[in-house]
């Protein structure tokens, strides 16, 4: 009698685990899954009754099993609010019911709807990344690193090389690297000389600049105003030359007020006027500076880079408000802070970007490398 009930004990449990599953599923409204792991997986969670809407936010989920019926729209997986990166990085995902996380790999921002972003709060910075007024891309008086091997047809080759750069001291404004807004003062200082390459190297003249730009403006419109000092030199083994012109005392002392205006996010123009208030000889108070450049902000970053073009014009009113024009064309790569590497030609024509030269005329065409940080 003991034996045969004991016989008929797996069958009784059986039933009553059937009875226990079915109820279970009854309860809950789904059917049992199959798991990657081969095990049945059952979903006992009413996600409108222990989860509603209001208490969980929108959040993204990496869900490792097809959940029957479809979740909610508040659970859908959906791209980050919190985020704006470009179509090359991974969105960010997160999940409640313990599924592998996707984490966001830190990136450039995506600048496609960039007079739409919502800017940053606004506090104050020590030496911050970026410039809210950048250095006019093909103006050959700024101060950057860089260099132009040059041919002209009475010079030979030479080369005009800059050796500076220009510092951000202190911003009250977003801390944006690429398009920042808000009041910042900046540093710049640069040598800009000149070698004989068909003379050993000989330095022909050198012009030194140092100036303090303050700037303030929003993604759209910048201003500039500064004080800046350059003064002209010959270079000694070229005043030894029985052929070399005499030596002109050229110096300034000028104070300068400009506008760049973004007509799309990557194309700028922009105008400038200087007044000298304190000069050397044959050269007069009034400049004015002109130009236009197209360069992407992003994905200029990527490791291919991006083309880029720019035209600037100089005018002197000791020229009669003539001047030279100089343009460039080429590639470009884009770092995540901003800083800028360019490699390209230039055309130069006009009156010489040497001071001590500015009297005559120059047409050149040369290949050159400049930096900008």
């Amino acid at each position: 009698m003991v034996s045969t009930g004991f016989r008929s004990f797996p069958a009784i449990f059986q039933g009553f685990l059937l009875i226990f599953l079915g109820n279970l599923c009854d309860a809950s409204g789904n059917e049992p899954q199959t798991a990657p792991s081969g095990r049945p997986y059952f979903s006992t969670v009413s996600l409108e009754t222990d989860y509603p809407a209001p208490i969980l936010p929108e959040i993204q989920e990496a869900s490792l099993y097809t959940q029957s019926p479809p979740r909610p729209s508040w659970l859908q997986p959906q791209k980050s609010p919190l985020r704006n990166y470009g179509s090359s990085h991974s969105p960010q995902t997160v999940n409640i019911f313990g599924a592998e996380i996707v984490p966001i790999t830190p990136g450039f921002p995506n600048y496609d709807r960039w007079t739409q972003q919502i800017s940053s709060p606004s506090f104050w910075q020590v030496l911050p990344d970026g410039l809210i007024f950048p250095s006019y891309l093909a103006g050959p008086k700024e101060a950057r690193l860089g260099g132009v091997w040059n041919h002209d047809k009475n010079l030979g080759w030479i080369w005009d090389a800059t050796a500076g750069g220009r510092l951000p001291l202190l911003r009250y404004g977003t801390k944006d690297r690429v398009l920042p807004e808000g009041f910042q003062i900046d540093l710049e200082g640069a040598a800009l000389v000149r070698l004989d390459y068909e003379r050993e190297l000989d330095l022909m003249a050198a012009d030194f600049r140092v100036g303090a730009p303050v700037t303030f403006g929003d993604k759209r419109t910048q201003y500039k105003i500064a004080y800046y000092h350059v003064s002209s030199h010959l270079g000694d083994e070229y005043q030894l030359r029985p052929d070399s012109q005499d030596r002109i005392n050229y110096y300034r002392d000028a104070l300068v007020f400009a506008v760049a205006y973004r007509i799309q996010r990557d194309i700028r123009i922009y105008g400038e006027v200087g007044w000298a208030f304190f000069t050397g000889e044959r050269t007069k108070p009034w400049e004015f500076q002109f130009g236009a450049e197209y360069s992407q902000l992003y994905p200029a970053n990527r490791h291919y880079g991006s083309p880029f073009f720019a035209i600037n014009g100089h005018l002197f009113q000791e020229l009669n408000f003539g001047g030279n024009l100089n343009a460039q064309l080429g590639w470009q790569w884009r770092g995540t802070s901003n800083h800028l590497f360019r490699i390209g030609l230039q055309y130069f024509c006009g009156a010489s970007d040497q001071h001590s030269f500015q009297e005559n005329y120059e047409s050149k065409i040369g290949l050159g490398l400049w930096a900008d940080f």
